[in-house]
């Protein structure tokens, strides 16, 4: 990791470059931050499921690319299209994401759930809010390979 090691608050979104960080340290920014990246992914799944269970019939083809199939039942295009744009980030995942929604949403709710109490409970947290882990800015994560 370059040194200063960046860092973000994604609670508050407080930035910090860090002079002085060990190894423990830098590795618990790089599991906080694969954490949170899963976990926002868990997030636009959980919104998908309630789409899902909402309108079962649901023919949006953002939604029905990662179910490979259109359901039985109700379906209001205008709602869901709401949804979606009501969501933040949700359309981009979707239309920039591949996956089988059958598959993806356990294998994600799992990994969150095995790395949860780790993160939440771990040895950097925000300075500003208190109430946050810290997490490398994702360009600088993807630069750390």
């Amino acid at each position: 990791m370059p040194i200063p090691v960046q860092t973000v608050c994604p609670e508050c979104g407080d930035t910090k470059a860090l002079d002085q960080i060990n190894d423990e340290q830098k590795q618990f920014l790089l599991e906080s931050t694969s954490y949170h990246e899963l976990y926002t992914e868990l997030c636009h799944l959980k919104t998908i499921d309630q789409i899902l269970r909402r309108f079962p019939g649901t023919k949006n083809r953002l939604i029905v690319s990662k179910t490979k199939r259109i359901g039985d039942g109700h379906d209001d295009p205008e709602a869901v299209k709401q949804i979606i744009r009501d969501s933040p980030g949700l359309h981009d995942f979707l239309a920039k994401s591949s996956f089988l929604f059958s598959a993806r949403f356990p294998a994600v709710a799992k990994a969150v759930g095995q790395t949860e109490g780790n993160v939440q409970d771990g040895i950097m947290k925000c300075e500003r809010c208190g109430h946050q882990y810290l997490i490398l800015p994702f360009d600088y994560y993807m630069a750390c390979g």
